[in-house]
């Protein structure tokens, strides 16, 4: 739909640093943040790789210690489902057409996904171990940036170097961490400072109303956030 050519316009436009989404659940952010970078890296840019980062468990300070951290990389797998959701979109459309059926089709996606997640460099992180770290010639997805504090906000934004495009994606309306509101997340703070005039970077920032999931997802988003 028209809000989404926007959005993928701001995100193929390589004058411009952060684009930043805020989007109702179902809108298809996710898809087209992952599908434009995906396109830029295609055209030969500086860009080398995708990397995408979630908002850990919770945002409060104790999920920065070492003790804290799960033991398990499954659990972190129930972060990344958005993301790898997306890539198995994307491949599943490539065999649209085919004429591969049942296990056959499904090892072709399966094998597709890979291939995807290797040509294009793409990383799955959380926020947390990020401090210290330096990324260059990446475009980030920075995803639910209603649910991070300032804090952790500032630390995911400070990490990158130069060559690198930030999109950041979240929904207002989906704030699930006891710790922040809508009036004072990464995100509010982040749309306020798209409101004003940037001399440092080139900034874009969109909202995202149709949802095109679902009817009942449509639904749904409607009466719980009258």
């Amino acid at each position: 739909n028209n809000e989404q050519l926007f959005l993928s316009r701001a995100i193929q436009d390589t004058t411009i640093d952060v684009v930043l989404c805020e989007a109702k659940a179902g809108s298809g952010k996710t898809l087209v943040s992952l599908s434009n970078a995906m396109a830029l890296i295609n055209r030969n840019n500086p860009y080398e790789s995708i990397i995408y980062i979630r908002a850990s468990i919770n945002d409060v300070d104790q999920v920065e210690e070492v003790g804290f951290l799960p033991g398990l990389e499954e659990k972190f797998a129930v972060y990344y489902h958005p993301i790898k959701d997306s890539i198995e979109y994307i491949a599943r459309k490539k065999f649209s057409d085919s004429k591969l059926k049942g296990a056959e089709l499904e090892a072709a996606i399966v094998e597709e996904t890979e291939r995807i997640i290797a040509k294009y460099r793409i990383q799955f992180m959380t926020g947390l171990g990020m401090r210290g770290r330096t990324f260059t010639n990446c475009i980030a997805i920075i995803d639910e940036v209603q649910g991070q504090s300032n804090a952790s906000l500032q630390k995911m934004l400070t990490r990158f170097g130069t060559g690198c495009k930030v999109i950041i994606i979240g929904s207002q309306n989906q704030i699930d961490n006891k710790f922040v509101t809508k009036f004072n997340n990464g995100l509010s703070v982040l749309l306020d400072a798209c409101s004003k005039p940037q001399t440092l970077i080139k900034t874009f920032a969109i909202n995202l109303r149709k949802v095109v999931r679902s009817p009942l997802s449509e639904w749904a988003e409607t009466i719980f956030t009258k």
